[in-house]
């Protein structure tokens, strides 16, 4: 924006997860909802009404696994997942549901916190901040007998991303992109911080910023020259909708029947002879299933590639997911 901005006295901008409602004695608890750009965490395990005993993994590229009744595992807390440019801008992801043991309306699991979302500030003149930016990632919820450890609470949501540019950064307020706290009392595992980037020729801002974030002497540009994208194009034959929900936790779409299923995805900018890893996540009772498959040359056409591959999959409710990482030049 042109001029300055400033967050005075009393203002609080924030893009923080949502700790999901509590487990109770008839009702699992669901993963909460992310803050704007982050993902959502995973749902708790409640094998008296939804028959699981394994929590959801958190949705997102680092989301945390779900919790493991077998092996008494906690679910584990969502990390942030991004290059130190924060281009292109994602928030954190989710934490993991709890697990559920028993039988019993005292062991239903919590839900994992959903992660911080991500915000961008640009301004041609001074940014200044005396009171608080926040991205953070909130705990997961209670169990629904908090010190009964049949029924595990969920892990916290990572912290998310704050970016600023501006020609000079002041002020000693706060900034904060941290990971939600252990759920209470028989918990998974913390989130972890997030990220924070301040780019500008003069920054006199305070100590105030947790994790410590990077100060860089000057803005840089506030997108990548090339923008490179991972796309689920198609499931079973059925394309996937234009605004995607999956990552809220909602459904985006329904397979006919289980057995294997055809995922197909397409690629921009990202160069042939890259590994793109497609990831599949049981909203319940089962670890995410993870394959690779490397862009083929004949599979590219002016910078856009199409390729896919089959998973075999129980019944039930799942997140896909598709990511690649590659080296620009």
């Amino acid at each position: 924006m042109r001029g300055d901005v400033s967050v005075g006295p009393s203002v609080v901008i924030s893009v923080n997860g949502l700790t999901p409602a509590n487990a109770t004695g008839t009702t699992p608890a669901f993963g909460g909802a992310p803050g704007p750009g982050g993902y959502a965490g995973g749902d708790g395990a409640f094998l008296l009404v939804n028959l699981a005993t394994d929590g959801g993994a958190g949705i997102g590229p680092g989301g945390g696994l779900g919790g493991v009744t077998a092996t008494s595992t906690a679910p584990g807390g969502g990390t942030f997942f991004g290059v130190p440019e924060l281009r292109p801008l994602r928030g954190g992801a989710g934490g993991g549901g709890g697990y559920s043991n028993t039988s019993s309306t005292v062991c239903a699991a919590g839900g994992g916190g959903g992660g911080g979302g991500a915000i961008l500030i640009a301004a041609n003149g001074t940014i200044s901040i005396t009171w608080r930016i926040e991205a953070d990632g909130p705990q997961g919820s209670q169990s629904s007998a908090p010190f009964n450890a049949c029924g595990r609470a969920g892990a916290g949501g990572s912290g998310g991303a704050i970016r600023l540019l501006a020609n000079s950064i002041s002020g000693a307020g706060t900034l904060e992109a941290v990971g939600g706290a252990v759920g209470c009392c028989t918990g998974g595992n913390a989130g972890a911080l997030g990220s924070i980037r301040m780019e500008s020729f003069s920054n006199s801002f305070g100590t105030n910023v947790n994790p410590p974030g990077q100060r860089v002497p000057s803005p840089g540009p506030i997108v990548n020259p090339v923008n490179p994208t991972v796309a689920i194009t198609s499931i079973a034959g059925a394309a996937t909708p234009a605004d995607p929900i999956g990552y809220l936790g909602a459904i985006d779409i329904i397979v006919p029947a289980p057995g294997p299923v055809q995922i197909d995805e397409r690629t921009t900018d990202v160069p042939s002879g890259t590994d793109v890893e497609i990831a599949v996540k049981p909203k319940l009772d089962g670890a995410p299933v993870v394959q690779r498959l490397t862009l083929q040359s004949g599979d590219c056409v002016s910078g856009t590639c199409t390729t896919g591959l089959s998973i075999d999959l129980e019944p039930g409710s799942y997140i896909v997911e598709a990511r690649a990482t590659f080296e620009a030049p």
